[in-house]
């Protein structure tokens, strides 16, 4: 799977309220349902290859939909074709474990800059 150095340069760069406006959630999983996501009990969470990290702090508040103190988003790949780059979020409240996955909304990926990959 190749990298494409300009999603990376969106996630490193946006402040924390431009980069919620570009992506959007593709799959959740939360230790409350112990990390099962069909009925299989699996994820496609479990191939993701995280490549740089950023945190959000709040007090006990709200981000990409998820309420916690710490919001750790990690960008990177999975081996999954339709998951090239994404964004996993971790989130932590009361004691249950969330991650939710992303990626960049259509209209972000229909923008000049992100037609070709640099790798």
């Amino acid at each position: 799977m190749m990298m494409n150095n300009e999603y990376l340069k969106l996630f490193l760069d946006s402040t924390d309220d431009e980069l919620a406006e570009l992506i959007v959630p593709i799959e959740k999983i939360s230790g409350l349902d112990e990390f099962k996501s069909n009925k299989y009990g699996l994820s496609r969470i479990t191939t993701f290859h995280p490549i740089a990290t950023r945190m959000v702090i709040k007090d006990d508040g709200y981000y990409l939909g998820s309420r916690a103190n710490h919001f750790v988003l990690l960008f990177g790949y999975t081996e999954h074709e339709t998951w090239p780059n994404c964004i996993m979020l971790l989130t932590n409240h009361k004691g249950w474990l969330d991650i939710t996955m992303f990626g960049l909304k259509a209209e972000v990926l229909k923008k000049e800059i992100f037609k070709e990959s640099v790798l």
